[in-house]
């Protein structure tokens, strides 16, 4: 029989940086994998307009909703798994892979932006990659360094 003792407190982004196999295919941490993941997401949104686009070493996704809207608090996708029910299905939000895997993240609201992870300057153009798309609600853009 199980008790208490038993029971491991596990970090997510520990674990997912220990074991990436499980959450992504073949366990590829590239930025591309997980800009797909994210995409992933978004395609649960039928109708939306999303946008992905590289600008040097930054991945850009954006999409003309807001694909978090079930998270009180935005940041908190990138700090633990928040799960949500879409299709039927139960997942939980990339962006908590990104947190896991990403070196950069900058998160994109209105004319400005917040800085999720590491301490990269973000490029002039990645910020105004936004304003470019004036119908996009929300953004999010990172690097990945290679492994």
């Amino acid at each position: 029989m199980y008790d208490e003792s038993d029971l491991e407190i596990v970090d997510p982004l520990e674990h997912i940086r220990e074991r990436p196999e499980m959450y992504l295919a073949g366990g590829d941490t590239s930025a591309t994998a997980l800009a797909n993941r994210l995409l992933l997401d978004l395609q649960t949104m039928p109708g939306a307009l999303v946008i992905c686009q590289q600008i040097g070493d930054w991945t850009i996704l954006g999409s003309d909703r807001n694909w978090t809207e079930d998270v009180a608090e935005p940041r908190e996708v990138f700090e633990r798994v928040v799960s949500y029910r879409r299709n039927d299905q139960t997942g939980f939000h990339a962006e908590v892979l990104l947190a896991a895997l990403a070196s950069n993240i900058a998160l994109f609201a209105g004319d400005g932006f917040e800085s999720i992870q590491g301490d990269a300057k973000v490029p002039t153009e990645v910020l105004e990659f936004p304003s470019r798309y004036p119908e996009l609600v929300r953004c999010i853009a990172f690097t990945r360094e290679q492994s």
